[in-house]
């Protein structure tokens, strides 16, 4: 349903991104929202959430302190650097160390990405810059529990709008239940794109899909972010900013839950670019929530359908991180 306050947007190839409000509307019950959900997440992939429950307050201290974090020296932030590998995936990442494009096999990846990152896990407190910024843990675990209680609620709205059975919508809820701990990789990553020159063999962010089953991103407004829906068409996404009066989240999913559907739901590949002067000239910051499930968890077709594809998150992301961190 679309609101006249919550227009979404049009895109010069007439791909829209839906804004929807999780709070109550006339006429509308939680049906009726959950088939709106699925069948966004279906076409595109992705859309925005208004009126999510996440306090301005909570998102601008994490921001306000990942913009302190970033803004360290260098030899100072690799003190807490993500090592080479799979292994171990907390911690700091500086520019070009993770190269996403790397995982796109329909075209050959851009020689730079300009982007540093962080890997917040509540457990892993040996990363935390604790003598450098002592309000950082406290301001990231205040955003990473409420991100990932407004992924829950999310994962339950899908769950109606894709009318599962009771059999099929236990297994999604019990395969998130070691998060927070080291057998889940459910994770907040901190994102910041420092100005660069508009170059168009570079990238801030390559082409890729997220991994797991639910991505809840907080942005600025600086834009650039770029998704590809289910037709194979390239959208730029608005950026909305996470604060403020309409303040909305975008809402994507990861490759493993359009797995779990048989394809009934989209992960979209999606990209930021360095094409556009204005904003490559500028600083842009993101956040986001990624909600993975259990590492030993069996990604199959919730259907029942056989497929060669099963596997388990953690062989997957291991899968993953070792082309996207490997050297060339």
């Amino acid at each position: 349903m679309e609101h006249a306050s919550e227009r979404p947007e049009v895109a010069p190839n007439a791909v829209t991104t839906a804004i929807l409000s999780l709070s109550e509307q006339p006429g509308r019950g939680k049906a009726a929202l959950a088939k709106e959900i699925v069948d966004n997440l279906h076409r595109n992939g992705w859309l925005y959430l208004t009126n999510h429950g996440i306090s301005d307050e909570l998102i601008t201290e994490a921001f306000s302190t990942a913009k302190a974090f970033f803004e360290l020296p260098t030899d100072v932030k690799c003190q807490y650097a993500r090592p080479r590998g799979v292994e171990d995936d907390t911690g700091y990442i500086p520019v070009n160390y993770e190269r996403l494009a790397k995982l796109d096999n329909e075209a050959p990846p851009p020689a730079t990405e300009v982007r540093e990152s962080y890997n917040y896990f509540p457990y892993a407190e040996q990363k935390f810059p604790k003598k450098e910024l002592p309000d950082f843990a406290p301001a990231m675990a205040a955003l990473f529990k409420a991100a990932y209680n407004l992924s829950l609620e999310l994962l339950e709205l899908i769950i109606v709008g894709l009318e599962l059975p009771l059999d099929q919508a236990e297994v999604l809820r019990t395969a998130h239940s070691l998060v927070g701990t080291e057998k889940s990789n459910t994770k907040m990553r901190l994102l910041w794109y420092p100005p660069a020159k508009s170059d168009a063999a570079a990238s801030r962010l390559g082409t890729h899909s997220d991994y797991g089953t639910i991505t809840v991103l907080f942005q600025d407004q600086t834009g650039g972010l770029e998704a590809q829906n289910r037709d194979g068409r390239w959208t730029t996404v608005k950026p909305l900013s996470a604060t403020g009066k309409g303040g909305a989240v975008l809402i994507q999913l990861g490759d493993m839950f359009q797995h779990w559907t048989s394809g009934r739901l989209h992960s979209s590949k999606h990209r930021v670019q360095l094409t556009n002067p204005a904003q490559a000239g500028a600083t842009r910051q993101s956040i986001a929530f990624f909600l993975h499930p259990n590492d030993d968890q069996l990604i199959s077709q919730l259907d029942g359908q056989k497929s060669d594809r099963d596997i388990t998150m953690g062989d997957f992301l291991k899968n993953r991180f070792s082309i996207s961190y490997g050297s060339d």
